[in-house]
């Protein structure tokens, strides 16, 4: 699914720019998430690319069966 960022931290705007897995906006601005909703709602196009990209993104990342095994080699290339 796509994301809308609330987040402040400069992290994980990158990582959500990075991978154009979602949108980052302003935190505590209903107006401007109002109508993110509202476009991300209205663009259907742009709604299922942020959602395949998002998707691609947590199956290289953040699925345990390969990022663990990232973490195993990383761990491996120190002894």
């Amino acid at each position: 699914k796509p994301m809308i960022n609330t987040l402040e931290n400069p992290i994980f705007c990158n990582l959500v720019s990075k991978n154009n897995v979602g949108i980052n906006i302003e935190p505590e601005n209903v107006d401007v998430l109002v109508n993110t909703i509202i476009d991300m709602y209205e663009n259907t196009e742009l709604r299922e690319k942020l959602g395949k990209n998002a998707r691609e993104l947590a199956e290289k990342k953040f699925d345990r069966k390969t990022s663990y095994q990232e973490i195993v080699n990383v761990v491996n290339k120190l002894f």
